[in-house]
């Protein structure tokens, strides 16, 4: 190995052939192989050509040191040189402990403790990696691999009275995302120690049809899941309750089915769609005016179903007549001749039924007195069953000034065994 230097005493003498050296050879490049001894406030030691060690508590002040192999400092003192400045003056760092400062293509270095920022410039996939075995399967690994890397994470300590670790993403861009992944089939769990919630702040996305999981607090669990082609939006109520399943048996209560279809039809027996005893006031117009609607559910009459409507009323003011009328699908099919103005009450009863088809019905004549003959036909209509209809009750008055009040009114449904 070979060692330029300069020397640390001079003499303003001449060369005299012997050290210390004069004013003249200060500048020049002394060469020093293998063992040496210069005259130094330290020693040179030289073990083969290829490896020398200095020893010292202080190097003296070279401007050029030239090393080959490998360069070992033993610290036994607490100042060490740390560099060499242009103008040729060393500077020295202070030192606690003793240890070797490595100068090599791979140094290890164990058990070092930094004070300030660390910042490591690196662009391969183990830039920076901690574990017991290196770059083989470490505890943490940090991959700067990617050309124009531009994106990153950073974490940001908090207080003790925020309760928060900062993690986030950085990037030269205006935004960034986040991708967290298992490896090959493993499961990515959030709080299996902590006993505090996990609180998502923003909308949660659950992408491929893959649907969520909930499991009980005992054993099995219940997924959910989107259709395939999903759309739409599920609102849950503001209200502490079970979910109706499809394919669950359930009990309704203070439910309204709206033009609901009924796949499993009823059979035998009578029925009571709608039942009011809420009084409905009438007055203020002569035009017909529709005071009750009941809607009638789709399929539920079948072909031979039969649906029968009671009513009664009330009248007051005593200035003209008044008339009641049922109707369903729109069609009238009963009427009652108009009540003059001595009339106080009516009651009022009517029925009709499919005619061995949901779209046919026959019913007595507009105007029917019970369980009376009558010389006018018996009605028909040809309203659709299969459909949602209204049923209505409406009043016609001969006076703007009389008032009618619907009482009470009663609606079933008669269905053959």
């Amino acid at each position: 190995m070979t060692v330029t230097i300069r020397h640390s005493t001079v003499v303003d003498v001449p060369d005299d052939g012997s050290s210390p050296v004069g004013t003249d050879e200060w500048n020049a490049s002394h060469t020093i192989s293998g063992g040496a001894t210069g005259q130094f406030l330290g020693a040179f030691t030289g073990s083969a050509a290829d490896f020398i060690t200095i020893t010292g508590s202080h190097l003296p002040n070279p401007s050029t040191t030239t090393l080959g192999g490998v360069f070992s400092l033993p610290v036994t003192s607490n100042s060490v040189l740390s560099g060499i400045g242009n103008d040729g003056t060393p500077t020295r760092a202070t030192t606690t402990g003793t240890g070797d400062v490595v100068r090599a293509t791979n140094p290890t270095i164990t058990g070092l403790t930094f004070s300030g920022a660390l910042v490591v410039t690196s662009n391969a996939s183990g830039a920076f990696a901690v574990g017991p075995n290196g770059l083989t399967n470490p505890v943490l690994q940090v991959d700067g691999s990617t050309a124009s890397q531009a994106t990153g994470a950073k974490l940001t300590g908090q207080t003790a009275a925020s309760a928060l670790v900062n993690l986030e993403a950085t990037s030269s861009g205006a935004t960034a995302s986040w991708a967290i992944d298992a490896k090959g089939a493993g499961t990515i769990n959030f709080g299996i120690n902590s006993t505090g919630t996990i609180s998502c702040w923003r909308a949660t996305n659950f992408m491929n049809g893959t649907g969520t999981n909930y499991f009980g607090s005992s054993s099995g669990f219940t997924s959910l899941n989107a259709a395939a082609t999903a759309s739409g939006a599920l609102t849950l109520p503001s209200a502490t309750d079970t979910l109706v399943g499809r394919a669950t048996t359930d009990t309704l209560t203070n439910k309204t089915l709206t033009s609901a279809t009924l796949a499993t039809k009823l059979t035998g027996g009578v029925f009571t769609i709608a039942q009011s005893g809420a009084a409905v006031s009438h007055t203020g117009t002569t035009s017909e005016t529709t005071i009750a609607t009941i809607a009638i559910p789709a399929n539920v009459m079948g072909s031979n179903g039969k649906v029968r409507i009671e009513a009664l009323f009330s009248y007051s003011g005593g200035l003209g007549t008044w008339r009641p009328r049922f109707k369903f699908g729109g069609t009238t099919f009963h009427e009652q001749a108009a009540f003059s103005s001595g009339g106080l009450s009516a009651r009022l009863d009517s029925q009709f039924t499919n005619a061995n088809a949901t779209n046919a019905q026959v019913a007595a004549a507009l105007i029917q007195a019970n369980f009376a003959s009558n010389a006018n036909a018996y009605t028909t209509m040809a309203i659709d069953t299969t459909s949602s209809q209204n049923l209505t009750i409406t009043m016609e008055l001969g006076n703007a000034g009389d008032t009618v009040v619907l009482r009470s009114y009663t609606v079933e449904l008669v269905l053959p065994p």
